[in-house]
């Protein structure tokens, strides 16, 4: 079970920077959008 943790924690990291990556698009294209 032990073995598992480690997995269990990179995943999370990994979806939650692909989370914080989404929203960071997301309002650089509004800033974009705005601005022209």
């Amino acid at each position: 079970m032990q073995n598992l943790q480690p997995e269990k924690i990179a995943k999370n990291t990994l979806i939650q920077n692909k989370t914080l990556f989404i929203i960071f698009r997301q309002a650089l294209n509004y800033y974009i959008t705005v601005q022209h």
